[in-house]
C-alpha cells in the first residue's frame, strides 16, 4: 500500500470516529462520511464500496494487530505478549502467560482509547463489538479454558466462551467509561481471579494440550 492510499484509509477511518461521536452508525451516509474525510467519491470507490467497508477494514486493521502473536525476536513488553497464551508464564513480567496476553490486549485498547471508545458504543454500532468478541472466544479457546471434562459440573465449552468473551467485553467498556486510571494489569488479574474455576492452571491450557 502506498503512501497516498495509507493517507486516504487513514482519512476515513478518523472521520468514521468523529462522525460516531454525533449519530448512529447506521444513520451515517457515504457522502457524510466523504464530506467529513474531505476526500472524493472517485478516490473512495477505488478502495471501497460501501461504509461497512470502511468499518470492516477498521475492524481488520487494529484487531488483527492486537491479536497478532508477537515475532519471536520483538522486544518482549506487554505489547508483544499475545504470544504468552502459549507459555505457563510470562518470564518478562513475572505474570501467568495467559494474564500477560489480556494486559497486551488492554494496553492497546488504552493507547488507542481516544479513536475505540466510541465503537465500543451502541453509536458504533455491532460491527466492531462482533469482531472483537469472535477474536476474545477464539484467543480464549486457543488458550486459557480447562478442558470441559476437567469441570464439575461439566459446562459446554461454546457457554463457556460466550461467557468469557461477554464478560471481557462488558469490563472493556467500563473501563473506557471512565476508569482508565484502573492499571491494565490489574484488571487482568481481577479478570483471571473471577473466573479461575475454568481456567487452566499456567502451562496446561489447550495450547499445551496440542503441543
Amino acid at each position: 500500500m502506498d503512501r497516498r492510499q495509507e493517507r486516504t484509509r487513514e482519512a476515513l477511518f478518523s472521520a468514521l470516529n468523529r462522525l460516531l461521536e454525533k449519530k448512529h452508525f447506521s444513520e451515517l451516509s457515504v457522502q457524510e462520511l466523504l464530506d467529513e474525510a474531505n476526500i472524493g467519491r472517485s478516490t473512495f470507490y477505488a478502495h471501497f464500496r460501501t461504509k461497512e467497508d470502511v468499518a470492516r477494514q477498521l475492524c481488520a486493521e487494529f484487531l488483527g494487530h492486537i491479536f497478532a502473536p508477537a515475532p519471536k525476536d520483538a522486544r518482549h513488553t506487554h505489547h508483544t505478549c499475545t504470544a504468552c497464551f502459549a507459555q505457563g508464564v510470562c518470564q518478562a513480567h513475572n505474570q501467568p502467560g495467559f494474564e500477560c496476553a489480556l494486559c497486551h490486549i488492554l494496553c492497546h485498547l488504552k493507547d488507542n482509547q481516544a479513536r475505540l471508545a466510541i465503537l465500543f458504543t451502541e453509536a458504533g454500532g455491532s460491527l466492531f463489538v462482533r469482531e472483537f468478541r469472535r477474536h476474545l472466544e477464539e484467543l480464549f479457546e486457543r488458550g486459557i479454558l480447562r478442558p470441559t471434562s476437567a469441570l464439575s459440573p461439566a459446562l459446554p465449552r461454546d457457554f463457556l466462551l460466550n461467557t468469557l468473551a461477554g464478560s471481557f467485553l462488558e469490563m472493556v467498556r467500563w473501563w473506557l467509561r471512565g476508569h482508565l486510571d484502573c492499571p491494565s494489569e490489574s484488571l487482568a488479574r481481577w479478570f483471571v481471579a473471577t473466573y479461575a474455576a475454568v481456567i487452566a492452571e499456567p502451562g496446561t491450557g489447550a495450547l499445551n494440550e496440542e503441543s
